[in-house]
């Protein structure tokens, strides 16, 4: 949503030809675009500066550690990127930059935010991940018109939610050292995207319900022992992903939630689906890995519309057959299992485009499996497997099959290879 004010194509500079490239279309007005990532540059080339309706500007993947004032020069800039270089501060001439939206400086060094980042009147979007920055972060609450914050894989303690922009619509703060979410959080009514994943935040605040218009909440990886009773505020939520917490009862208002389809309760430290996710049934993609499972009940059947299914790393000794009844899916992964057979009944499973199961114990793959033909990817890797169906080859569709760590002939190799000569196998 943010690139609609580029129209030109980039400049075509790869590795060691950029500055030449440059140097002969310093005077083209024209460029608005300009990609110089991987030069290893260590400074910016001066001719940069004379492109006076430059827009677009691609530095990432160099050497670069400060910005010179001269890149106030480029007053149409909307979007810089400078991930991947040697920052170890904010680059102050860009608080004062007349046209910036998009600033890109993920994975430097800045270790701290002290700037007076309201100066930026223009920015919309603004992306740290992947520095080392510290403690309480609150210099983004003052930018008028940001809708967009990344500051994910950081070593953040705390974040300010009391934002004046009206607009703020994603702000993802995951994989820090947050305890909590403050109350300031409800006031963000036109938020759409919250990250908050792979912190240590142990209750989330009544006022996250206020965000009517949230349709993405990632909450994996805390130590969050309940959701809000009235979750089903969240009335445009479609994805909710509660993986990895201490979370033993969900909550009966999630069956208030129609948009609610796309579900993740792995790694619950669980024995049983909780009965609850059967009467979700709009749900298109649930994950149940990582617990203990080893047995579906036959409600399981009731998620019609279901398209992905994640039950690996489970405690299944076969396929859980309500899961043949699924005929809409078109993920399944039950690899990391202790599966010894592959029931024939696989076969009603005609709409997969993926299947995963990798690190079994199965032996032997039934004709029905060909029945398959819509799939496109098959992993079966570290399994038990000596041989493949001589009707292998109605598996029109498949690109990719992975058969490495099984026991297979070089003769069943070339066999597989012959039969399926458009595939791309790994023995």
């Amino acid at each position: 949503m943010y690139s609609d004010f580029v129209q030109a194509q980039p400049i075509p500079v790869g590795k060691s030809k950029g500055t030449a490239s440059l140097e002969k279309k310093r005077n083209n007005n024209a460029i608005k675009r300009l990609v110089l990532s991987d030069e290893n540059l260590t400074v910016i080339p001066q001719n940069v500066f004379t492109l006076q309706n430059l827009e677009y500007l691609d530095l990432s993947n160099n050497k670069l550690s400060f910005l010179p004032l001269e890149i106030k020069n480029l007053t149409k800039l909307k979007e810089i990127k400078l991930n991947n270089n040697n920052f170890s501060r904010f680059p102050e001439v860009l608080l004062t930059h007349p046209s910036i939206e998009i600033i890109d400086l993920s994975q430097n060094s800045i270790s701290s935010l002290s700037e007076d980042f309201s100066k930026l009147t223009t920015l919309k979007k603004i992306i740290l991940a992947k520095n080392t920055i510290t403690g309480y972060v609150n210099c983004f609450e003052n930018i008028p018109n940001i809708v967009c914050i990344d500051v994910s894989d950081n070593r953040i303690t705390g974040f300010g939610f009391a934002f004046k922009s009206p607009n703020i619509s994603s702000i993802n703060i995951g994989n820090n050292r947050l305890t909590g979410i403050s109350t300031d959080i409800g006031k963000l009514t036109k938020l759409q995207n919250l990250y908050v994943g792979n912190n240590r935040i142990q209750f989330l605040p009544k006022e996250i319900t206020n965000l009517y218009m949230l349709e993405v909440l990632d909450l994996k990886a805390n130590l969050i022992e309940t959701l809000p009773d009235d979750i089903h505020n969240l009335e445009a939520l479609n994805f909710l992903d509660i993986s990895n917490n201490k979370i033993e009862n969900l909550p009966q208002s999630l069956k208030r939630m129609p948009k609610l389809n796309k579900l993740h309760i792995s790694y619950s430290k669980t024995r049983t689906v909780p009965r609850l996710v059967f009467e979700l049934q709009q749900l298109t993609e649930l994950n149940l890995a990582g617990n203990h499972l080893n047995e579906i009940p036959t409600a399981f059947t009731n998620l019609v519309r279901l398209k992905e299914l994640d039950l690996s790393n489970n405690n299944f000794k076969e396929i859980p057959l309500p899961i043949f009844s699924l005929s809409q899916l078109n993920n399944l992964n039950l690899s990391n299992n202790f599966i010894q057979a592959i029931n024939p009944q696989i076969r009603q499973l005609a709409n997969l485009n993926i299947l995963d199961l990798s690190n079994n114990n199965i032996s032997v793959i039934p004709n029905e499996f060909a029945e398959l033909t819509n799939c496109r990817i098959l992993f079966l890797s570290n399994n038990k497997i000596t041989s493949l169906p001589s009707n292998i080859n109605k598996l029109v569709n498949l690109k990719v099959f992975r058969l490495t760590q099984n026991q297979l002939s070089s003769t069943e190799k070339e066999k597989a290879k012959k039969l399926l000569p458009n595939v791309r196998f790994s023995f």
